[in-house]
C-alpha cells in the first residue's frame, strides 16, 4: 500500500543519513590517528623496547580507536653493538654486519648506507682516505636481491680495506653469493651456504597465469632448446616448423624477452668476474667459477655448501665455533628486531611495523624500517568491483640508532635518516 511504500521509503532515508555520518567519522578518526603519530614522534624518543598496550575495541564503523597503540619493532642496539664488540676482540679487526629479512633485499639504498657508516669508522679512526689499508669483516646474512649492488658495495669496501673477509653462517643466496666472490676469504659454518646465480625475469612480456607474470628463466630456455635438439632424430615430421625451435617458443615467449635474458645472463656473468678479479689474478679459473654458478646448477636455490664452495675452486674456509657462537646470538637479535608487527584496528585497518635491512658497525646502526596503516578500499560496483589495500600515514623509512652516554646509563637514540 501507498503507506507502507512511505514508510520503507523513510527507513531507507535514515539507514543513508546513519551510513553517510559513520563515513564522516571514520574519516575523522584517520586523521586524528595521523595527528596523534606526528605528535607522538615529535614529542619523544623511541625506547629501546616499549611493549604494546592491550587492544581496546574497535567502533562499529571500523574506524582507528583513539588511545590504540601499534605494536612496535624492538631496537636492541645496545645488545647488538655489545656482541660486534665481543666479536672484534676475537677478530682484532673491525667487524660491520649486512643483514636482510626475508622480506627485505640487497638494494642500491644499502650502498649509501656502507658509504656513510665507512666514513663514521674512517673519522673515528682519523683515516686520511690515501688508499685501502687494513682488512674488516662483514657479517652477512641475506636472500639476495640486485646484482648490480653487490659490486657497488664490494668496490666500496675494498676502496677502504686491502683485505676482505665474509663470514657467512647462513644464508648467503644469489646477489649475496656474488658479494662473497669479492672477498678474499670467506667463513662458512654447519648451516651455511652460497647459491647459483643463473638468471630469471619477470618481463611485461611474459606469459602470465591467473593476471600474474611468470618468471622465466635463462635455464629454462637453454634446457628447452637442448631437449629440442636431443628429441629431433625421434620426430616423424620433417616440416620446417619441427626443426625450428625458436619458432616454437616464440609462440609463448616473446623474442624481446629472451634477448633480455641473454644480456641479463651476460651481465651476472660480467659481474662475477669483476668480482673475483679483486683477488684472483687467474682470469681464466675466474671465468670458469662464473660459468659454473650461472650455468650449471639445476636450480637457482640449489645450497652450495663448503665442501662444494671449495671444489668449486672459492677461497673459503671453516667458521671459527667462537665466532660462530657470537654471530649465531647476533643473527638472534636481528631476527626479533625484524619480526613483523601487525596491528588490526578493525576487519579493513592495520597498521604494519617492519624492519627489513640491518647494517651495522661497532657504534652505529642503520636500519629500514616499515611503518604505516593500511586500509581495505573497495571501489566501483557490480562487475567492475575492486578492492585493494591502501596505505596511509606512511613513516617508513631509514634509521640510524647509536648510544649515548656510557656504561649501564648509556641510552639508545633513534634519529630518522634521510637516504634518497
Amino acid at each position: 500500500t501507498q503507506s507502507t511504500w512511505g514508510l520503507l521509503l523513510s527507513q531507507i532515508v535514515m539507514l543513508r543519513n546513519a551510513a553517510s555520518r559513520l563515513a564522516v567519522a571514520s574519516r575523522v578518526a584517520c586523521a586524528a590517528r595521523q595527528f596523534l603519530n606526528f605528535a607522538r614522534r615529535a614529542s619523544s624518543a623511541p625506547a629501546e623496547h616499549e611493549p604494546a598496550e592491550p587492544a581496546p575495541a574497535t567502533s562499529a564503523a571500523g574506524a582507528i580507536p583513539f588511545g590504540k597503540k601499534a605494536r612496535d619493532a624492538q631496537i636492541l642496539t645496545s645488545q647488538t653493538s655489545a656482541l660486534i664488540a665481543e666479536a672484534e676482540s676475537l677478530l682484532g679487526y673491525p667487524l660491520l654486519t649486512y643483514w636482510t629479512s626475508p622480506n627485505g633485499s640487497i638494494c642500491q639504498a644499502d650502498v649509501l648506507v656502507f658509504s656513510q657508516l665507512l666514513t663514521k669508522m674512517q673519522r673515528a679512526k682519523g683515516g686520511n682516505n690515501k688508499g685501502p689499508k687494513g682488512r674488516v669483516g662483514l657479517f652477512l646474512k641475506s636472500d639476495g636481491g640486485h646484482a648490480e649492488v653487490s659490486l657497488r658495495i664490494i668496490a666500496l669496501l675494498r676502496g677502504v680495506f686491502k683485505h676482505v673477509t665474509i663470514f657467512a653462517p647462513y644464508s648467503c643466496a644469489s646477489a649475496a653469493t656474488m658479494m662473497c666472490l669479492g672477498a678474499d676469504s670467506v667463513h662458512m659454518g654447519a648451516t651455511s651456504y652460497l647459491t647459483a646465480v643463473d638468471t630469471s625475469l619477470t618481463h611485461p612480456l611474459n606469459p602470465s597465469v591467473d593476471g600474474s607474470r611468470v618468471s622465466v628463466s635463462q635455464d629454462q630456455i637453454a634446457r628447452v632448446m637442448r631437449i629440442w635438439r636431443e628429441q629431433l632424430p625421434n620426430v616423424a615430421t620433417e616440416s620446417e616448423e619441427a626443426r625450428n625451435v625458436l619458432h616454437a617458443l616464440f609462440k609463448h615467449i616473446h623474442p624481446l624477452v629472451i634477448g633480455e635474458l641473454d644480456r641479463s645472463s651476460s651481465l651476472s656473468h660480467r659481474i662475477c668476474c669483476e668480482l673475483l678479479s679483486y683477488h684472483m689474478r687467474d682470469a681464466a679459473k675466474a671465468a670458469e667459477i662464473s660459468r659454473l654458478l650461472n650455468h650449471d646448477y639445476p636450480s637457482h636455490s640449489y645450497p652450495i655448501t663448503l665442501r662444494e664452495a671449495k671444489r668449486i675452486g672459492l677461497p673459503v674456509r671453516p667458521l671459527d665455533p667462537s665466532l660462530e657462537s657470537i654471530l649465531f646470538d647476533l643473527n638472534g637479535l636481528y631476527a626479533t628486531m625484524s619480526h613483523r608487527h601487525l596491528t588490526d584496528f578493525s576487519e579493513t585497518v592495520c597498521h604494519k611495523n617492519e624492519i627489513l635491512n640491518i647494517l651495522e658497525s661497532r657504534d652505529c646502526q642503520v636500519f629500514y624500517k616499515v611503518d604505516h596503516d593500511s586500509s581495505w578500499v573497495t571501489t566501483g560496483a557490480g562487475q567492475n568491483q575492486s578492492s585493494r589495500w591502501v596505505t596511509l600515514n606512511d613513516f617508513s623509512g631509514w634509521r640510524v640508532a647509536t648510544l649515548e652516554g656510557s656504561g649501564d646509563s648509556a641510552e639508545t637514540v633513534v634519529r630518522d635518516l634521510h637516504i634518497k
